[in-house]
């Protein structure tokens, strides 16, 4: 594998960088020292070869704009040729002289990212923390779901990135590490890589192997739908969102999309094609000790989508238990949270699953979830990824949803993600 840095430090023109890569990787005399060449000869690039890129503040600094373009010049290789991988790594110096990560999008408030929580919410200099994005989707054609957990776990005894990948049926798990260093984010427009790996809002692009399991292929996104949100409920938590340092945060990126593409899965091809797809993320230092989440939006209708989560929530020397749910039936969202005056009738621990009844003033929500098999995924505590749960992948959903005693709408949904941690009755 060929290495080369560069540093913003010591190349200070264009052409101390082209030149620097000539050299350095070996291009041809004939090189022409701009961006199409840098595309032309990289493009068709076959051996392993890793960019990293240090003091990038000096790099805008030093040639302005034509670094942003340098820089999306090369990320659009990687897209189109995974031999290319791009790293960007922060000196020491400079995450404590300007006080935040640089790969933060210097862009970004914080009521922007309250607002936006697809958005990396942490930085790279925070202490027992963890942030991680969940992107499912479900291949109806070849009836699998698979779900993708890019995140980062930062704390003294095992700091590293990583990938979770869970597929059903059957229900497998695995862990990918990775250096923290391998770990970069943007904001505007947003993107996580880690390694080879891309998730953004267009779709993602997945280079995965171990002794047990390949992965590799590309996902288009169509549009995201988000959940309704005003000045006092910035997010899926309402005003809890205003709340700092609490021990979990939780948001709804989008609700249901469209994924188009093709996922290579050991030898199985998994074909999407209009198929859907959910996002949603978790930031802070551990997970509740007890909690039930779900999650499903392949109802009847297409659009139709579900999640609920019911968590015991630390604050203060002591805890409640908190409510987020949120339907979408026929265009028309029903939220039901601790925020908005809803209340846990009934949340009731069976042998394969979970029963449920909130109510929010004149709505009653009836809510069987069953769980058909699942499959061990860590969990963080105290920022480092030392837990397990476990996460049915595959299960059902039935909704019944009440007006004072008169029914007006009933749904049910397969492929869906629900886990139970704890006790509840």
């Amino acid at each position: 594998m060929r290495k080369i840095t560069i540093d913003g430090e010591e190349l200070l023109t264009r052409d101390n960088i082209h030149q620097h890569l000539k050299i350095n990787l070996g291009f041809p005399d004939y090189y022409g020292m701009n961006l199409d060449a840098l595309y032309d000869v990289l493009i068709t690039e076959d051996r392993e070869t890793v960019i990293i890129i240090i003091n990038e503040d000096k790099l805008v600094s030093n040639i302005g704009e034509y670094w942003d373009r340098l820089l999306d010049t090369l990320k659009d290789i990687t897209l189109h040729n995974n031999k290319i991988t791009i790293t960007i790594t922060p000196a020491v110096s400079e995450i404590k002289e300007v006080g935040q990560d640089i790969y933060e999008s210097r862009r970004s408030s914080w009521f922007e990212k309250i607002n936006d929580p697809i958005r990396f919410q942490g930085s790279l200099d925070h202490r027992n923390y963890f942030e991680g994005w969940y992107f499912k989707q479900v291949s109806l054609g070849s009836g699998k779901v698979i779900s993708f957990i890019p995140g980062i776990s930062l704390n003294e005894l095992d700091p590293h990135a990583f990938i979770q990948v869970i597929v059903s049926p059957p229900v497998e798990t695995h862990y990918f590490r990775f250096d923290v260093s391998d770990f970069f984010t943007s904001d505007l427009p947003f993107e996580v890589r880690i390694g080879k790996n891309v998730f953004s809002q267009k779709g993602i692009t997945i280079d995965l192997n171990d002794e047990t399991i390949a992965i590799e292929g590309k996902l288009t996104y169509g549009p995201f739908k988000s959940i309704d949100k005003t000045i006092l409920n910035p997010n899926a938590m309402g005003y809890f969102a205003y709340i700092p340092k609490m021990k979990c945060n939780h948001g709804i990126v989008s609700m249901d999309h469209s994924v188009d593409g093709v996922l290579k899965y050991n030898e199985e091809s998994l074909s999407f094609n209009r198929d859907r797809g959910y996002i949603e993320k978790d930031w802070g230092s551990s997970f509740p000790e007890r909690y039930i989440w779900m999650q499903g939006n392949h109802f009847e209708r297409n659009g139709d989508s579900f999640m609920c989560s019911i968590a015991s929530i630390p604050m203060m020397g002591t805890s409640f238990t908190g409510l987020i749910a949120n339907l979408v039936a026929d265009g028309k969202e029903y939220r039901f949270a601790t925020y908005n005056g809803a209340k846990i009738i009934l949340a009731l621990s069976t042998t394969d699953g979970v029963d449920i009844i909130l109510k929010k003033s004149k709505l009653t929500l009836e809510i069987k979830a069953h769980i058909e098999s699942t499959g061990n995924l860590k969990s963080p505590i105290e920022g480092r990824m030392a837990g397990t749960i476990k996460e049915g992948l595959g299960g059902t959903i039935s909704l019944v949803l009440k007006e004072e005693d008169r029914i007006f709408k009933q749904l049910f949904t397969r492929y869906s993600g629900i886990e139970v941690v704890g006790d509840f009755n």
